[in-house]
């Protein structure tokens, strides 16, 4: 027979943060590509960071994320990137990445400034699915690193 009594899972509210982050940083890419934008831009704030899109020659705001999560989401896009965490200085990064449209962002070469990059997922093309180069350039600013996200489809 079933109890009706449910059980407290206690999170604490770090660790549900850390589990957010990789998905926040996969709906931009994923947005982004849905709307077929150029770039993105994650600019700094004192209060949060702001995420920017071009489209067409100007630049959109879409949406705010909290400023205790913006360096977590700095972090996660240098590690799909391949490039060295703790560093807040001008870098660049290159992530390829296999989009489907049910949603599903895949990264196809992990850590492409690497000696040998790793392919992991280079198979074919299935029905719906696209390749994509995305280019990273982080530069330091007042209050965090400014990142700018360029999308390119890989024919």
């Amino acid at each position: 027979m079933w109890s009706t009594v449910k059980k407290q899972v206690s999170v604490s509210n770090s660790e549900a943060q850390e589990a957010s982050v990789p998905r926040i940083a996969t709906a931009i890419i994923h947005q982004a590509i849905r709307q077929e934008v150029d770039k993105v831009q994650l600019v700094p704030y004192e209060e949060d960071l702001r995420v920017e899109y071009l489209l067409g020659q100007t630049w959109t705001e879409t949406m705010t994320i909290p400023a205790h999560l913006a360096s977590s989401l700095i972090e996660q896009y240098k590690k799909m990137a391949g490039l060295p965490l703790g560093y807040r200085m001008a870098m660049k990064g290159l992530m390829f990445i296999r989009y489907n449209e049910n949603g599903s962002v895949i990264p196809i070469i992990e850590a492409a400034f690497t000696e040998y990059p790793t392919q992991t997922s280079r198979a074919l093309l299935q029905p719906g699915e696209r390749d994509y180069e995305l280019h990273l350039l982080l530069t330091p600013a007042r209050w965090g690193e400014r990142t700018t996200i360029r999308i390119k489809e890989v024919s």
